[in-house]
């Protein structure tokens, strides 16, 4: 409860706070027993009063009643609305009365600033507190409004007694207003001032009752503020903007927003609404700053940009200020059709609905027309999103069939064309028992024949003729065949009509053949049957193939006419030369001496040079004769290769039943010869796409082999291309990096549609009796044969060709794409960006291998084996620093999220898991060892911290995901009772906790082989075993072996800081060891023993390796060196034969030594590889 009490007009009035009551402002009467009798009592006088005296009595109690109504109102009008307007009337009455006195309007100022002062300290937003808030700003804007009242009329001879602070020389009603401009400039500056109090209700109330004076409707629009007054108002809000508080920054954009001055494109209130649109944290400050912000050309791009805020709120008011403050028109194209776009396709329900009421009821309510607004959205280049926002104007129910039955179909604009498509096709998807509504303005099939021959059949120079843009026919003709779709085609004539017409359009080089995709599936809807759907294709593809002669007949028609060229080329020269002979001739006869007969000479050189040029003229003729057959011959067949092509990648993309693969068997052979090594980027990305399709619809295990060996024929083919540097541009690279790509993707889809069955279906297994008969076959001629090694050799060479092409084979040709480091160095070298291309269609190409667990059952561990070596490189590729922020590190983050939840095999997906953790880590490490041996900044601890914190995240994760599993089948099955299902949930929770512990152990276990193989290396590993947490589950044995190993590193590893980590853990496992009297057995003791000597042994291989490599290297700069020493010698002549001789000795030795590296570079690399699979 807040109490004003005022006993003297130079006391300032108090305030107080009850924190237990209700927030409610109230008053108490003030005490009037200081009477002028007391006062005389107390001043000892006899009681009589002087003049000064009785004024000062009457000037207190003229206060003491200013107070009691000014709080009398204030009371009222926090209990009610209805009080407001009637007390801001008394409030303006008040004060002309109070300006008649000093100490009056000193009075006056001091009550309304106290009371405002009371109400900023009360930080509860209660009704009575916000009546009171409303009420104080609708009077201080009420002092410069249009409609203030005047004051209460007075006499002349009063107005001359009645001195007040605020009256100046006029008598009339502008001594009223110019004392309304002086009180509302006195309270502002005390907003003001308290807008930078240190308590932040205060800030917020003073800087939201501003803002409700600034945009009060009583507030004059041609008001003119006081310049320092004004002055004040901006630094302050532009301040209060940058608080911290968020509510105070949404306070601040209500006061900004009058204050913006959109003549002026450095506008610093703008400049700051614009950065509090972009920046701001709060997604409330940014939508509040949209709901106020004045659209200009400034503020456009920043207001669009915010239909793609990462908040829906702000997303959806962000639709909501385009379609009220923006007109269509002023935004730009790109970005008008592409916010149309996201805001139909948003999840989120409401933001598609802001979208769609922008759409509908301003767009299309300001234009009043479909057409018209169609207009403004560019159909030809902008398809997709025209469709989305017709198909949202259908669904409303504004169809506009009266227009569509208007158009002349033999003159249609492009939004004509998509008007009738799009509203053809919504009707027949989604109101597909209203045929009436589409008959009524679709033709019949017949007459629609004669549309679509008129526009199809067009030629480019009849377009130019008839001024028709060639790109607009294009978008027409596409429309057509899509409404061509949508026909009633239950007359049987007109759709055997239309079927020819299709049929020959599919077989025109006229007809684009972006329209090709759009005509077969119209064709395969007017034959419903498939197999006379297939027949037609095959058919229309035997016609179109029947004139290209294969690749020998073409290389023999091309020699042919280049041998005919030549030869005219050269009779050409001959030609010139005779015609340069006879003018000599006949230049030299003209200086010559007269004589009788130099005129019959001249005219027979003239007549034989005639006959020169008309032969000249005649080769010339034939050279261009040849010249445009070969063109010609080339751009047809071109033209029909790519025509080809694009029917049989359709036609087997919508491919759903088998068909006998002989009738297009010549086809694919002519593709094979002709298409896969043509001149032409776009025909070879083609036949590689056609021919990987192809490999999917396979039913003959020889056909399929073959064309899997092209494929990885061509990808070495592209790969030792790229490798090359003498490629000739950027784009030749460019092209042969997308074909490569393009085989990836290939080989990809057959691993994944084939899966491990590829290897049956290639090399199936013959049955036991044949086997039988062949292996004793095979012995009797061994037998008969002396030679056996080089028959079983031979055997042994022809089952590796047999089983070439397997499935791991081929996955494990693709991960050596994807580690080969100097293939993308060496793209990178020829000034090209695509090797990320590559390595992330590779990745997401493993990536889909391993989650859809494709392995053989009968051979589940060498499957596991396979795996753990893809998934160990994912995650070194997914932690490499090269990867940080790139598309590889997106798609690989998604992967590993999404394989963790996966339902499918718990086993498999831990066992790959577990398998992979040790090959990770080390093989990031070794990264780590390469960088610093290279003088290269890294984070190595950081990141295997990071990548162990991982590996124990993917557990955790598939454990969760697999109880969760678990658990919903048993809700699912009712059968259950209820605790017999609560029992098994825990029995589930306890068996998967187990295992998982079970997982961390292994990798504790392993991790610390490692470390003892090699404690140079190990030693950076002691930080890592304290990432892992085990519990009671893990057997009291294991926690023993660990122990042992852990008592071993300790005794190896001296170094303080890793010993002390070794030590922690060394404690941790003392603490999870319950039965500590019992110790391990001998034979453990031994078998473990055992295992660090054979790590260790792994290790000093690898050590032992890389030591060759290095003298190797050695040796070849020394070799080099000396080599450049003997030429010096040569050079100066002054070798003997002795240090020759020694030179060539240690040639010798270093050669002999280079062999022997070698020799040791194999043993170490077997070595390598089978400690891998063990």
């Amino acid at each position: 409860m807040v109490v004003a009490k005022s006993t003297s007009s130079k006391k300032r009035v108090a305030t107080s706070v009850s924190p237990s009551s209700p927030t409610k402002l109230t008053t108490r009467k003030p005490s009037t027993t200081t009477t002028s009798t007391t006062r005389a009592i107390l001043t000892g006088s006899s009681g009589k009063l002087s003049s000064d005296d009785v004024k000062n009595d009457q000037q207190q109690q003229k206060q003491q009643q200013l107070v009691i109504q000014i709080q009398t109102l204030f009371l009222n009008c926090q209990k009610s609305i209805a009080y407001h307007k009637k007390s801001i009337q008394v409030l303006l009455d008040l004060l002309v009365k109070c300006s008649s006195s000093t100490k009056l309007i000193k009075s006056y100022i001091q009550i309304i600033s106290s009371i405002v002062d009371r109400v900023l300290a009360i930080s509860k937003r209660d009704p009575p507190i916000e009546r009171v808030v409303k009420f104080v700003c609708n009077f201080i804007s009420t002092l410069i409004s249009s409609e203030i009242s005047t004051a209460p009329t007075t006499t002349e001879t009063q107005q001359q007694k009645d001195s007040t602070l605020l009256s100046n020389e006029n008598e009339n009603e502008n001594n009223h207003i110019l004392l309304y401009d002086q009180f509302f400039n006195r309270v502002m500056n005390h907003l003001i001032e308290r807008c930078n109090s240190k308590d932040k209700s205060v800030r917020f109330r003073s800087t939201l009752m501003i803002g409700e004076v600034l945009n009060s409707e009583n507030l004059r629009e041609d008001y003119e503020f006081d310049e320092q007054l004004w002055g004040k108002l901006v630094d302050t809000m532009m301040d209060k903007s940058k608080d911290r508080i968020p509510g105070i920054r949404k306070q601040s954009i209500y006061s900004l927003s009058r204050m913006q001055d959109t003549s002026y494109s450095d506008d610093i209130v703008t400049l700051r609404l614009i950065e509090l649109l972009k920046f701001d944290t709060s997604p409330d400050v940014r939508n509040t700053v949209l709901q106020n912000i004045i659209p200009t050309k400034k503020t456009l791009q920043s207001i669009l940009e915010k239909t793609l805020d990462i908040n829906p709120i702000v997303r959806k008011q962000s639709f909501l200020t385009i379609g009220q403050k923006i007109e269509i028109k002023f935004i730009p194209i790109s970005l008008r059709m592409g916010l149309l776009k996201n805001g139909l396709q948003e999840r989120d329900k409401l933001i598609q609905d802001s979208c769609s009421n922008m759409l509908l009821n301003c767009w299309l309510e300001k234009t009043k027309d479909i057409l018209k607004l169609l207009e403004y959205f560019n159909v030809e280049f902008y398809e997709e999103e025209t469709e989305l926002g017709l198909m949202e104007i259908f669904s409303k129910g504004k169809f506009g069939v009266e227009n569509c039955k208007e158009f002349d179909l033999f003159n249609l604009s492009k939004e004509q064309a998509i008007y009738i498509r799009v509203l053809s096709q919504y009707l027949k998807k989604k109101e597909p028992n209203n045929f009436e509504l589409l008959d009524s303005f679709l033709p019949s099939i017949i007459k629609f024949n004669d549309v679509l021959l008129y526009y199809l059949s067009k030629s480019e120079q009849q377009d130019q003729e008839n001024n028709i843009d060639p790109d607009s026919l294009h978008f027409i003709q596409s429309q057509l065949i899509l409404v061509a779709q949508c026909l009633d085609y239950s007359d049987e004539a007109g759709r055997d009509l239309l079927s020819k017409t299709v049929k020959s359009l599919i077989l025109s080089i006229g007809v684009d053949d972006n329209h090709l995709d759009s005509l077969i599936e119209l064709l395969y809807i007017l034959h419903p049957n498939p197999n006379e759907y297939i027949s037609i294709i095959i058919s229309s593809l035997n016609q179109l193939t029947e004139n290209i002669h294969s690749q020998e007949e073409s290389d023999q028609f091309q020699l042919e006419q280049e041998n005919r060229l030549e030869e005219t080329n050269e009779k050409l020269v001959e030609l010139e030369k005779k015609k340069e002979e006879i003018k000599k001739s006949m230049k030299s006869l003209l200086k010559s001496a007269a004589s009788p007969n130099i005129r019959s000479i001249i005219d027979k050189l003239k007549d034989k040079l005639t006959l020169v040029r008309q032969e000249y003229s005649e080769q010339l003729d034939l050279k261009n004769e040849i010249t445009d057959s070969l063109n010609i011959k080339y751009i047809i067949e071109q033209k029909i290769w790519v025509k080809t092509l694009t029917i049989l990648s359709n036609f087997l993309k919508h491919l759903k039943i088998s068909f006998n693969h002989k009738s297009i068997s010549k086809i694919i052979n002519l593709i094979k010869s002709s298409c896969l090594n043509h001149k032409q980027t776009i025909i070879v990305n083609m036949a590689i796409k056609v021919l990987g399709m192809f490999c999917l619809t396979e039913n003959n295990p020889k056909d399929l082999h073959d064309n899997i060996e092209i494929l990885l024929e061509l990808l070495n083919k592209y790969e030792n291309q790229i490798l090359s540097p003498n490629s000739s541009s950027k784009s030749d690279l460019t092209e042969q990096i997308e074909i490569f790509i393009l085989i990836i993707q290939s080989l990809f889809d057959i691993l994944l549609w084939y899966g491990y069955k590829l290897n049956s279906f290639l090399y199936p297994k013959k049955p036991k009796q044949q086997q039988q008969q062949e292996s004793l076959s095979s012995k009797r001629k061994l037998n008969d044969d002396g030679n056996n090694h080089n028959s079983d050799s031979d055997q042994d060479e022809e089952d590796d060709d047999q089983v070439k092409y397997s499935f791991d084979y081929i996955l494990n040709r693709l991960l050596v794409v994807l580690k080969n480091q100097q293939f993308y160095s060496s793209i990178q070298d020829q000034g090209s960006n695509l090797d990320e291309t590559i390595q992330l269609t590779l990745v997401e190409g493993i990536s889909k291998i391993i989650y859809n667990q494709i392995y053989d059952p009968n051979h589940r561990q060498s499957s596991i084996e396979l795996y753990q070596g893809l998934f160990s490189y994912l995650v070194f590729m997914f932690f490499n620093q090269n990867n940080q922020g790139k598309p590889i590190q997106q798609v690989l983050s998604s992967f590993f999220n999404i394989f963790v939840i996966s339902t499918r095999d718990f086993n498999l997906s831990s066992s790959i898991i577990e398998e992979s953790f040790l090959p990770s880590l080390l093989l990031f490490s070794k990264s780590i060892t390469e960088q610093q041996s290279d003088s290269k900044p890294t984070t190595s601890s950081t990141t295997t911290s990071t990548m162990v914190k991982f590996f124990i995240w993917l557990t955790n994760s598939l454990v969760s995901s697999q109880i969760k599993y678990r658990q919903q089948q048993l809700i699912q099955n009712q059968s259950i009772p209820q605790e017999e299902r609560k029992e098994r949930e825990r029995e589930i929770g306890v068996e998967l906790v187990s295992f998982e512990n079970q997982v961390y152990f292994n990798f504790v276990y392993k991790l610390s082989l490692e470390t003892l193989s090699d404690t140079s290396i190990g030693k950076n590993y002691c930080k890592l075993f304290g990432l892992f947490q085990l519990d009671s589950s893990v057997p009291s044995k294991q926690i023993k072996q660990l122990l042992f190993l852990a008592s071993k590193m300790l005794s190896e590893i001296r170094a303080k800081t890793f010993y002390n980590q070794l030590f922690k853990y060394h404690q941790y496992l003392v603490s999870l060891d319950l039965d500590k009297d019992s110790h391990l057995s001998d034979a453990d003791q031994d078998h473990l023993n055992e295992l660090v000597d054979q790590f260790k042994q792994i290790s000093n291989s690898k050590s032992t390796l890389t030591k060759n490599i290095k003298k190797r290297k050695l040796n070849n700069t020394s070799r080099s060196t000396k080599k450049k020493m003997v030429t010096k010698k040569k050079s100066k002549k002054y070798s003997s034969e002795e240090e020759e001789e020694e030179e060539e000795d240690t040639e010798d030795s270093s050669s002999e030594e280079e062999e022997k590296g070698s020799e040791n570079d194999d043993d170490e690399e077997m070595m390598e590889f089978e400690v891998d699979s063990d």
